[in-house]
């Protein structure tokens, strides 16, 4: 069995089933929600394969190299394969990525167990089924061409490619954006800002500068939601928005880096003889950034290179080597963290 070959026939039997749901979502929508949910499990799943092909069964230990040649295998849920990309892999779905997908998910199941036929021409239904693939396939994509780059390289013109048809369906929430542009205006007049929307592409990503200089967006066509923050920009002094997907100053053009970020947001900390112990930097376990978390005036911590927001219980310090981060910490002083190996790594290396 050569795992390129399994690998490769993994990904495009997951680009057959995301054409049929780009192709079904109108005229079939019950069959377009189960299409589009199988190809984002198979596409999990090959992540998994490409690393071993036992990670994708449920039970690894009684993995059979005939029975899976065959297909006669039980393969991982959506939160187990999170969990084997999480603790085995090291690539992960962040929380946003693995919420969208689970609420995918829930709709399947909801799809399967109680569609009825004479919902298929709803245009609710129909408008809700698009705004969840665009969510959907905006998180998916960015995980294909960026964290997991190096493993889907091989099929970037299919990527490219359904990215490309993928504008084209959002297109049709253009009728829910016209309805909403009035209201939009009227939000413009009394000072919200809105932005392009990187989901469905309509100017209705409203923002939220309440909490500044964190930001929360959402959109109110396809109801995406990030974060983001309001920094000044390095080049042009000019008050910049920058949030995923936005890294440069919507001004002057500057590609700014997580550095940039890290040292706007953390400027207003001193290290001085009574808070040099104290927690002000963490590692983000969201993207594994090392010490990109920083904490703000308000006693809340951001990443500085993926936006994730963390209250101050999140932060957990390594009981073996002292390292901030906001991944569970559990029996850290024995098993470490992930920079060190604990105490029984440093006892197996005498």
């Amino acid at each position: 069995m050569k795992k390129n070959v399994v690998f490769g026939n993994l990904v495009e039997n997951a680009f057959d089933f995301l054409d049929k749901a780009r192709r079904e979502f109108e005229t079939e929508p019950k069959y377009s929600v189960i299409h589009f949910y199988a190809a984002l499990e198979l596409f999990l799943k090959a992540r998994l394969l490409h690393e071993h092909w036992t990670l994708i069964l449920t039970k690894p230990e009684t993995a059979d190299l005939l029975k899976f040649q065959k297909g006669d295998f039980h393969s991982v849920s959506l939160t187990e394969a999170q969990k084997r990309l999480t603790s085995i892999i090291q690539q992960g779905l962040t929380n946003d990525e693995f919420n969208c997908f689970r609420d995918l998910g829930d709709h399947r199941n909801r799809m399967v167990h109680f569609f009825h036929p004479d919902q298929h021409a709803k245009k609710s239904e129909i408008e809700t089924i698009v705004s969840q693939q665009c969510r959907a396939w905006f998180y998916l994509h960015r995980v294909l061409t960026q964290r997991w780059k190096n493993v889907f390289a091989g099929h970037d013109k299919k990527i490219a490619s359904y990215d490309k048809a993928m504008r084209e369906q959002r297109q049709y929430l253009a009728a829910k954006f016209d309805q909403l542009k009035p209201e939009i205006d009227m939000a413009i007049a009394k000072g919200i800002t809105f932005y392009t929307c990187p989901s469905c592409g309509h100017g209705a990503l409203e923002e939220d500068a309440s909490d500044a200089p964190v930001l929360d967006l959402k959109c109110r066509v396809c109801d995406f939601t990030a974060n983001g923050v309001q920094i000044d920009c390095p080049k042009c002094d000019a008050n910049t928005l920058i949030g995923e997907p936005w890294y440069s100053c919507n001004k002057c053009g500057h590609r700014f880096t997580d550095r940039d970020v890290k040292s706007a947001l953390s400027d207003w900390y001193s290290v001085t003889k009574d808070n040099m112990f104290d927690a002000h930097e963490a590692s983000c376990g969201e993207c594994q950034s090392h010490l990109s978390v920083v904490l703000l005036q308000n006693d809340e911590w951001i990443c500085s290179n993926c936006f994730s927001r963390f209250n101050p219980e999140d932060i957990s310090t390594c009981e073996w080597c002292g390292e901030n981060t906001t991944e569970s910490l559990a029996d850290s002083y024995w098993a470490g963290c992930e920079f060190c190996e604990g105490s029984s790594g440093w006892h197996a290396d005498e």
